[in-house]
Parts: C-alpha cells; sequence; structure tokens
C-alpha cells in the first residue's frame, strides 16, 4: 500500500491516490496539474502546518502588500506586476531576476489553483527577504487552473534562496491549507479592504 504524505482533501477526509491516478494529473506538454491543494501539497512533498503556531506572524502580510482592482492582460503580465512591485517594496535587489524566476515556476507547473485563486512563486537569490502579496483582478485572468477556472486572486510568495528549504515551505504549504478553507475564499473574495485581507492571511501564517 502506498502512503499519503499528506492525508487530507478539501473536506478534511484522508487523501492518497494511487499511482495510476496520480499519472492522470498530466496536463498539456506533460505539465503537472494538481487536483487539489492538498495535493499540491502532496506534490511538492511539503510539510503539513501544525494548527499550534510558534509565534504570531500579525504583520508578515502588510495591507501596502495588497493591491486591489488591478489589470492584467495575461499571465505574464501578473508575474511582471508582482516583480515589480517587490523591487519597489524593497523586497527584491534584482526585478528581471525575479520575474525570471516566477516564470521559471510557471514553466514547470501551473500555480492556478481552484476557486479563482492562483499563488504564483519562486525563491531567488535577488529576493532579500521573505514576503507575500496578494493581487484582486477587476477581471478573471486567464490561467491554467486545477478547475479549469479563470483567476480572480493571486497570493505570491517570495523567499530567498537561503530560505528555500524552511520558510519556503512552510509558507507555501500553510497558504495551500487555507485555500482549503471555504471561509477563508469567502473572505478573501468578498472584500477590497486590504487591511481585512492581509488580516485574514497572516492569521494563518507562522513561520
Amino acid at each position: 500500500m502506498e502512503r499519503c504524505r499528506v492525508p487530507f482533501s478539501m473536506s478534511g477526509t484522508l487523501l492518497c491516490l494511487p499511482s495510476r491516478l496520480r499519472r492522470r494529473q498530466r496536463g498539456l506538454s506533460g505539465a503537472s496539474f494538481p487536483w487539489s491543494p492538498a495535493w499540491y501539497i502532496q506534490s511538492h512533498e511539503m510539510p503539513v502546518p501544525s494548527k499550534t503556531k510558534e509565534f504570531s506572524m500579525a504583520e508578515f502580510v502588510k495591507p501596502s502588500q495588497v493591491f486591489l482592482n488591478q489589470s492584467a492582460a495575461s499571465v505574464d503580465e501578473v508575474l511582471a506586476f508582482l516583480a515589480a512591485r517587490a523591487a519597489e517594496a524593497g523586497i527584491a535587489t534584482d526585478e528581471e531576476a525575479v520575474l525570471a524566476a516566477l516564470k521559471a515556476r510557471e514553466a514547470n507547473g501551473t500555480t492556478g489553483m481552484t476557486g479563482g485563486f492562483a499563488i504564483p512563486h519562486c525563491k531567488s537569490a535577488a529576493v532579500s527577504q521573505a514576503a507575500v502579496f496578494v493581487v484582486k483582478f477587476a477581471e478573471e485572468i486567464a490561467w491554467a487552473s486545477m478547475d479549469g477556472e479563470p483567476i480572480k486572486v493571486a497570493i505570491s510568495l517570495l523567499v530567498p534562496d537561503g530560505e528555500a528549504g524552511t520558510t519556503f515551505l512552510k509558507l507555501l504549504s500553510q497558504v495551500a491549507m487555507m485555500l482549503m478553507q471555504e471561509e477563508f475564499r469567502d473572505k478573501i473574495m468578498g472584500t477590497d479592504d486590504a487591511d481585512e485581507i492581509a488580516a485574514t492571511i497572516n492569521a494563518g501564517i507562522s513561520l
């Protein structure tokens, strides 16, 4: 019997798909298209976050890192926007290097999730400190996603190379776990208050 590294589904029940089903997650050009946030965690061998927080990250996501009513014509435009904002905020020392890292990650497999969310992310030597940026779009963005639906919200994770094995995996797994919660998704989709969005995400992050 195969072991299941992440025993949760969207409903909280056990999830362990056999190899024959895992092979069916292949999409266009052989890219990997996970089925759910839980599957995304499993396929990346991420640690499942503990419900006991080590300490509060109440200001990890700042309201100034939440961008509302944005427009973009493509995924590449979204990634360029994120790289530019990271450089402006002093999170990145090289905008082009961050953009290249985001594009390389996207080319390796879509970061489009379900329910209108995407989690574009990268680790790069050009990133000086771990950060989360949130973008809500004025119009839906065509983005290869698990459910085939367009994206309305991007939650982007940027992490320095040196923290790739710790901070990066924790952030990615925690955001993916938050996206399993209908209440979390509804809160983010239902408000255009940057402070509320930042607080909602911060409540689920512990490093």
